[in-house]
C-alpha cells in the first residue's frame, strides 16, 4: 500500500515502506528511522548500500557522528553512549534522525507543530502526499526535465527539504481535478517520521473525509505504521480486502474493530498531543561541504516552525525546538 494509491494519485515510484516491529518499549525512534529509510530506497542505495541497517549499526553510527562534533547536545544527553543500551537511556527522537541522516549525506528537515499552531498537521500531512501544490510545487521540478511514461524515478530534487517544507505550509490547497498537477512527476516521495512525547510512528499516507453536513472543512485520517503494531496483521487485512473487492472504508473500519491501528484522526492526535515533529526529507544527497557543515539543527534553516503567517520563509519560521527523545 503506497502513498500514492491512499491519495488517489498516478504512481510516483516511491519505494513502499517496510515495516520494523518493536518489540520493546524503547525501540520506536530507530524502527521509525528503519521504515523511513526503506521508502528512500533506491533513491539512497549509494548511502545504504547494505540495505536498511540494524539498530545496532544506527547506535554505533550515532556514536560516530558525535565523535566528529555533529549533534552535541544529544551527545551529551547519552553521555557520548549510545551502543548497547536499552530502555530509556537508548530513546532516540527526530534531532537524533536528522542528525543521522546530515551526517551520512542525506537531505532533511524537523517541522514542528507547536500549542495552537497543532491544528495544521493535516492540511501539511495532506499537500505532501496529494502534491496539491500544482506544477511548480514538487521537490522535483525543473523546467526542463520531461519524463517518458514508465521511465525510472529521476530523484533530483530542485527544492531542500527546508525549502520543501516552507513551501508546502505556503500551499493553498488547488481542486481535486486541477489539470496543472503533473502526473510525470518523479520526486521521491519517502514516509514521514511523527514524534510527540513518548512515541513515534511513521506515516505512510492520508485519508480526507468530507463532512457530512457538506459546510464544515474536511477532517483528515493519517494512514501509519505503528512499531508497535505487527505488520503481518496489516498486510493481512489489506490482502484479504483486496480478494473479497472490499471498500477501503470497510477495510479500516474492521482494523479498528479488531483494533489494528493502521489509521490516526488528526482530530484526536491534537486533542491529545501538547507538541508534533515531523521528520521531513526530498531523499535528496547533500554535496560534501553542505554534509560537513551540519553539526547542529539550526531554527530557521533546518527546523521549521509551524506558522499562520504567509508566505513562511527563514524569517517566519524559526522558534524554539523542542526536540523529544
Amino acid at each position: 500500500l503506497t502513498s500514492s494509491s491512499i491519495t488517489n494519485q498516478q504512481p510516483r515510484y516511491n519505494h513502499q515502506p517496510l515495516h520494523y516491529l518493536q518489540n520493546d518499549n524503547w525501540s520506536c525512534g530507530y524502527r521509525n528511522l528503519q521504515m523511513m529509510i526503506s521508502s528512500m530506497l533506491p533513491a539512497v542505495r549509494s548511502i545504504f548500500p547494505d540495505g536498511v541497517p540494524s539498530v545496532h549499526e544506527i547506535q554505533t553510527t550515532m556514536e560516530q557522528l558525535w565523535k566528529e562534533g555533529v549533534d552535541l547536545e544529544s551527545a551529551k544527553h547519552h553521555n557520548y553512549k549510545l551502543v548497547g543500551k536499552q530502555g530509556r537511556r537508548a530513546f532516540i527522537g527526530t534531532i537524533e534522525a536528522w542528525a543521522y541522516f546530515s551526517y551520512l549525506g542525506v537531505d532533511a528537515a524537523i517541522v514542528q507543530f507547536l500549542n495552537k499552531q497543532r491544528a495544521m498537521v493535516g492540511d501539511f500531512i495532506w499537500n505532501y502526499f496529494a502534491k496539491m501544490t500544482g506544477p511548480d510545487g514538487c521537490s522535483c521540478f525543473d523546467d526542463v526535465t520531461i519524463v517518458q511514461p514508465g521511465a525510472p524515478p529521476v530523484v533530483n530534487p530542485s527544492l531542500s527539504s527546508f525549502e520543501y517544507g516552507c513551501r508546502l505550509f505556503n500551499t493553498r490547497p488547488v481542486n481535486n481535478g486541477d489539470s496543472s498537477l503533473r502526473s510525470s512527476c518523479t520526486c521521491a516521495m519517502p514516509s514521514m517520521y511523527l514524534q510527540w512525547e513518548g512515541h513515534s510512528i511513521t506515516v505512510v499516507g492520508i485519508r480526507k473525509i468530507k463532512s457530512t453536513d457538506g459546510s464544515s472543512p474536511p477532517s483528515f485520517n493519517l494512514i501509519v505504521f505503528d512499531p508497535h503494531q505487527r505488520g503481518a496483521q496489516i498486510k493481512a487485512n489489506l490482502e484479504n480486502g483486496v480478494a473479497w473487492k472490499s471498500s477501503l472504508e470497510s477495510v479500516l473500519t474492521g482494523m479498528k474493530t479488531n483494533k489494528i491501528n493502521f489509521e490516526l484522526s488528526v482530530n484526536e492526535l491534537v486533542k491529545k498531543r501538547e507538541n508534533i515533529q515531523l521528520l521531513l526529507s526530498t531523499a535528496a544527497i547533500l554535496d560534501e561541504s553542505e554534509r560537513v557543515s551540519r553539526k547542529k539543527c539550526q531554527s530557521g534553516i533546518h527546523c521549521i516552525t509551524a506558522s499562520t503567517t504567509y508566505p513562511l520563509s527563514r524569517e517566519f519560521s524559526q522558534g524554539n525546538a523542542s526536540m523529544y527523545r
